[in-house]
């Protein structure tokens, strides 16, 4: 038998092109197949049948439905997202108004990957945060030469309370109930000696989950004091402020807010950071409570230390104060969440 040659080259070629489309034809079918027609009766969309990774039912990504989205369709979404949202760091820098310090404020950038791990892989009817990643700032508050801190970083719309107490303990139960009842954690700067005489108060400061600080141990003139009892101010209200509330103060601000090169040293060496405001209620003068609150309007700013002081006044404007520095899209912080570099930090 004589076979053409031609012709069986011409035989080869047409079945290398037809098993070429049909394997072509199958791998688009493992693809996309079900999704055209549907999963098969007996598949109950079961995971190892179908072609894509999906999310379950009634799962919400950042507050939307993201039910049945594809890997794909979260990546895409995401992707735009991550756009938005994205923050730069903010490096920490010596205010050239007040010379003081102002904490830095790391960036944040949306990981897409491990946020699309946590949609497909959550169960049916779970709610989904976003997952974050902070962009530290380049220079630190420890980066800078010692100076007090005035402020917390500009870029955060949010503010501090700062109680400083010496006095007025009739008036703190008014203040920690007003305080509980709006969610909101505020800085207690307790006098050292206060603490002492004062113990169940103090403790209820601190088991009211406010923040403990210190106010050094006397309200002395720190003007005239010399390096020794600077130190003996700052180291001694430590030791008996954490004795009666079970709690190391985390900051340091000086009586009258008088800082010097004695008072910086000591209190850095002792692991403070030295507090002053940018924001005073005055209300140590018992100013009309209306007074109060348009004083703190009028010098609102993100980043504000408002400093105050259990007194009547105080106690009485603390709930409407509360409600216009909120109702001005402010938040209000413990000193050390507002200072920290963290924007997410929470802090006890």
């Amino acid at each position: 038998m004589i076979v053409d040659a031609s012709n069986f080259r011409r035989f080869l070629r047409v079945a290398a092109h037809l098993v070429a489309a049909l394997l072509l034809f199958a791998v688009l079918w493992t693809a996309f197949g079900e999704r055209l027609v549907g999963p098969s009766s007996g598949s109950a969309g079961a995971p190892l049948d179908r072609p894509f990774r999906t999310v379950q039912p009634g799962v919400t990504l950042a507050d939307r439905d993201v039910s049945g989205w594809t890997e794909l369709e979260l990546r895409s979404w995401l992707a735009g997202l991550a756009a938005q949202v994205a923050s730069p760091p903010r490096d920490a820098y010596i205010d050239p108004a007040t010379r003081g310090r102002v904490p830095g404020l790391a960036g944040l950038r949306l990981d897409v990957g491990a946020t699309v791990e946590a949609a497909l892989a959550a169960p049916e009817g779970a709610r989904i945060t976003p997952v974050y990643r902070l962009v530290p700032p380049r220079v630190h508050l420890d980066d800078l030469p010692p100076a007090p801190i005035y402020q917390g970083n500009p870029q955060r719309r949010a503010v501090a309370f700062l109680v400083n107490v010496a006095w007025g303990e009739e008036y703190l139960p008014s203040m920690l109930e007003t305080l509980k009842k709006a969610g909101v954690r505020g800085s207690f700067f307790l006098v050292g000696a206060w603490a002492e005489e004062h113990a169940r108060q103090a403790r209820a400061i601190a088991d009211a989950g406010e923040e403990i600080d210190s106010h050094g141990w006397q309200t002395v003139e720190y003007e005239h004091l010399g390096e020794a009892e600077v130190a003996r101010q700052v180291v001694q209200a430590d030791r008996v402020i954490e004795a009666v509330t079970g709690r190391r103060p985390v900051y340091f601000s000086p009586h009258r807010g008088v800082v010097t090169r004695a008072v910086l040293d000591q209190a850095l060496a002792a692991g403070h950071q030295v507090i002053l405001w940018s924001v005073d209620t005055v209300d140590w003068q018992h100013p009309a409570p209306e007074a109060i609150l348009e004083r703190v309007e009028a010098k609102l700013h993100p980043g504000a230390l408002i400093l105050m002081h259990p007194t009547a006044e105080t106690a009485r404007v603390l709930p409407e104060l509360i409600r216009r520095v909120e109702a001005r899209g402010y938040q209000i912080l413990p000193l050390a969440e507002l200072l920290a570099e963290d924007p997410l930090a929470k802090v006890r």
